[in-house]
């Protein structure tokens, strides 16, 4: 993915790729990705417990820029039922 500003830091490889139903252990806590395209096409979310880091694929008190309508509005279901 190109940068938008200028990159910082040194070049490096992920350990591992990240996908839809993947869990990583943090301090005893597991972080499991989901995916949720729509506000983009590779939009993923976290579920830690009981909670949810959405980042911006859901806000309170404004928009959010939507690619897809139907994958966006599939992704809260998703998330809604998770």
């Amino acid at each position: 993915m190109p940068a938008i500003g200028p990159a910082t830091g040194p070049d490096f490889s992920p350990d591992r790729l990240i996908a839809d139903g993947d869990g990583v252990g943090f301090g005893g806590a597991e972080t499991v990705c989901v995916a949720t395209p729509g506000h983009t096409p590779d939009s993923v979310c976290y579920r830690v417990g009981d909670a949810l880091f959405s980042g911006d694929h859901i806000m309170g008190g404004s928009t959010v820029v939507v690619e897809d309508m139907s994958d966006y509005i599939a992704s809260l279901e998703k998330l809604r039922n998770t």
